[in-house]
C-alpha cells in the first residue's frame, strides 16, 4: 500500500500494543496536525529550482539567509536580485579576486571591466595594486555610483585600490 506522505495518519500506524493508551492516541492526533502543515510545506525549501518565481520579499530574506555579498535590496530590480542569488556560493569562493569584481561590475554594468596596474594600456602612474574601473552605463542603480562604490569595496581584496 502507497500512501502519499501528506496523508498519512499516525493513528493507522501506531502498533497495537500502544494504540489503546490514551495519552498515546491524544499526541498521535495533535502530531498529525503538525506533520500535514509541515507537509504542505514542503516545497518552501527548494528555492533554488524555483528562483524565477519567486517574490521581492522572498529573494531579500534568502539574500539576507545567505550573505550575498553584492545584494542591494532597495535599489535592484527582480532580474538582479535572481541573478546575485543564483550565484552566491560561487561569489564568495571568488571573493577578493579581479574575477569577482568583473562579475559584480557586468552584474550592473554591461561591457564593464576593471584594468589592473601591470595591465598593458594602464595610464601612468602605474602605483602596485592599483586597479581602474571601465563602465559604460550602470543599468541597476540608481544612484551616481555610490552605492557601486560600496559593492566593489566588498568585492576587492583588502589591499587594491580603485
Amino acid at each position: 500500500m502507497s500512501v502519499k506522505i501528506g496523508n498519512v495518519n499516525l493513528l493507522e500506524i501506531l502498533p497495537e500494543s500502544i494504540k489503546r493508551d490514551e495519552k498515546v492516541v491524544a499526541l498521535a492526533k495533535s502530531l498529525d496536525v503538525e506533520l500535514k502543515k509541515l507537509s504542505a510545506e514542503t516545497k518552501l525549501p527548494l528555492h533554488l529550482p524555483r528562483l524565477n518565481e519567486l517574490p521581492h520579499e522572498v529573494l531579500d530574506k534568502l539574500a539576507w539567509q545567505w550573505n550575498a555579498p553584492f545584494f542591494e535590496p532597495t535599489t535592484m530590480n527582480l532580474s538582479t536580485k535572481r541573478l546575485i542569488i543564483s550565484n552566491v556560493l560561487h561569489q564568495w569562493f571568488k571573493m577578493g579576486t579581479p574575477y569577482a569584481v568583473r562579475k559584480l561590475l557586468n552584474t550592473f554594468a554591461k561591457g564593464a571591466d576593471i584594468q589592473e596596474w601591470f595591465e598593458d594600456g594602464y595610464k601612468k602612474p602605474k602605483q602596485p595594486y592599483h586597479f581602474r574601473l571601465k563602465l559604460k552605463q550602470l543599468e541597476d542603480l540608481s544612484d551616481d555610483g555610490e552605492t557601486i562604490m560600496r559593492l566593489i569595496s566588498v568585492a576587492k581584496n583588502e589591499r587594491s585600490w580603485l
